[in-house]
């Protein structure tokens, strides 16, 4: 199953962010890549083989578009001055997974702490045998969490507000494939 259909900037703002493009408000750039952060996180850990934006680049109004509601994208292109292009926060956040759980990467046991509501992880392992932990903060005050690991090692790590951190570690024999 494939997610496809996310996208930024479509609701009006008492629902979300707001509509449009958000290129010169960083605090609304930022808030939709922790959406977007969240989105995928949630998604994975549902079960879906794949994640993307049904809109990767539109140009500087958020189009074009056939249903005329712009929207925000990782990337915006501005044609008018030189075809020049911006990549967004939400491009770095999507670039967090790809570039860290490639291709035949496979999503691992990871169970979710009850305590922390705007803490979201996820875990795979990739083809080469790393595990590869995605942990995201949208809290507005830092995180300390402590992993312990299928081999009994512990590890803590320390998330400041509104973040995202990506470790790799070594699979063991007692890695547990989903």
């Amino acid at each position: 199953m494939l997610a496809t259909e996310a996208c930024e900037g479509y609701l009006p703002s008492w629902l979300g962010t707001g509509p449009g493009v958000s290129l010169t408000d960083a605090d609304k750039s930022w808030s939709r890549a922790e959406n977007y952060g969240h989105d995928i996180i949630e998604d994975i850990n549902n079960y879906v083989s794949g994640w993307t934006d049904w809109n990767l680049a539109l140009d500087t109004t958020g189009g074009p578009n056939w249903v005329k509601n712009m929207m925000d994208a990782p990337i915006l292109v501005d044609e008018m001055n030189g075809a020049e292009f911006y990549n967004q926060p939400m491009f770095y956040i999507m670039d967090h997974f790809s570039k860290f759980a490639p291709p035949g990467s496979r999503r691992i046991e990871f169970p979710k702490t009850k305590t922390l509501s705007n803490f979201h992880r996820t875990a795979f392992v990739t083809p080469d045998n790393w595990v590869v932990v995605h942990f995201m903060n949208r809290d507005d005050s830092a995180v300390t969490v402590s992993v312990k690991q299928t081999d009994s090692k512990t590890f803590t790590l320390s998330l400041p507000a509104h973040s995202m951190q990506t470790v790799i570690l070594p699979a063991s024999d007692a890695t547990k494939i989903l």
